[in-house]
């Protein structure tokens, strides 16, 4: 537990900074949600009806968050059937990226890059993203890229809250038939709160993902 408490202590120290006006580092976290709670059309009934049972499973949309920490907080709605490895994470990140750019206007990236990632070889934790991070050093975009991890158990953080925010405010109490409806909603009601400590906020429909390991040979 101790040594559990101190890696979220480097974490929460890159964030605060991450924060600070002029700052040279970029903190990002990226992670998606439980698909099982994300089904639509979402009706307003509990228990659909056998004829409507017949017609198989509901589709399913992969909600995927990104918070760049003193800058955006990052939606993205993608269909279940999209690629969801290190292509989609090199693609969520590098739009990110693209958004930090934009928002700091005349003002260049921060030197630094500091990702916290989830503990498993599927998203980020692989050769493809290790190289990806690698490139952008080397093409001097950024000085350096670093990639923090939690320990096997304990890697729930910060982005699970604002999942539970999603869930409680918005999944749980809306009716919404298309993934264009979800994310109106998202907008309308989540988008306040991250405008009242001055970060932006953004929800995007990824229906491609440029395929980074390909490229990356």
């Amino acid at each position: 537990l101790q040594q559990q408490y101190l890696d979220r202590q480097i974490y929460w120290n890159l964030r605060h900074c991450s924060r600070q006006p002029g700052s040279d580092i970029l903190t990002i976290i990226i992670d998606s949600m439980d698909k099982k709670k994300t089904v639509w059309p979402k009706w307003s009934f509990d228990r659909p009806s056998k004829e409507i049972e017949k017609l198989g499973a509901r589709p399913r949309v992969v909600v995927t968050a990104a918070l760049a920490h003193g800058y955006v907080t990052s939606w993205f709605l993608a269909p279940d059937e999209l690629t969801h490895g290190a292509d989609a994470y090199c693609e969520v990140l590098c739009q990110v990226i693209e958004q930090v750019h934009q928002l700091r206007g005349s003002k260049p990236l921060p030197r630094h890059l500091a990702l916290q990632v989830d503990n498993t070889v599927a998203q980020a934790k692989n050769g493809f993203v290790g190289a990806f991070c690698a490139y952008v050093v080397g093409k001097q975009i950024f000085q350096s890229v670093t990639m923090n991890f939690l320990m096997v158990g304990h890697t729930h953080e910060d982005i699970d809250q604002i999942f539970s925010l999603l869930v409680s405010q918005v999944i749980r109490r809306y009716r919404y038939e298309t993934v264009q409806d979800l994310k109106q909603y998202m907008e309308a009601v989540l988008a306040p709160a991250f405008h009242a400590r001055h970060e932006d906020f953004k929800v995007t429909e990824l229906n491609s993902v440029r395929s980074f390991a390909e490229w990356l040979k």
